[in-house]
């Protein structure tokens, strides 16, 4: 019987082997969405976003929230709002406080959000979900 050193490989290898199932099991772990950029204050900046390197972007975050005002397409400009709603929301408008009194769950408001994209940026679309109740959708004043 053999008592010299072990052999190196016999040691190494399965080291090796344990140290780069741990890699990869830490990076099956990390989420793609902590990547993509979501709305702040009504605004969604995808001047960096790469449209053709990357899937469609969910338009989630703070939007503007103006109840009992409606935007129309005429309509250029509606004043700053310090009221922001989380998208995609419960739509449950009895959970927003507009000052310290609560809204009701009937009414109308507007909800809005600004975009901004690089000057190279092509066509792009938009996938807007059924609504079941009233609405109008505006891009760029249309």
């Amino acid at each position: 019987m053999k008592t010299g050193k072990p052999n190196f490989f016999i040691a190494v290898v399965p080291i090796t082997v344990i140290v780069l199932a741990v890699f990869a099991i830490f990076e099956s772990c990390v989420n793609p969405e902590l990547f993509i950029p979501k709305a702040q204050l009504g605004r969604l900046d995808l001047t960096a976003w790469s449209f053709a390197d990357h899937l469609p972007i969910p338009l989630d975050g703070n939007w503007e929230f103006l109840p009992g005002e409606l935007g129309s397409s005429n309509q250029t400009s509606i004043p700053a709002n310090d009221n922001l709603v989380a998208i995609p929301d419960e739509g449950l408008w009895q959970n927003v406080k507009n000052g310290s009194k609560r809204l009701s769950a009937y009414g109308y408001a507007t909800y809005r959000l600004t975009l901004t994209f690089s000057e190279n940026t092509s066509d792009i679309s938009i996938k807007i979900p059924e609504f079941f109740s009233a609405s109008a959708v505006y891009l760029n004043g249309e």
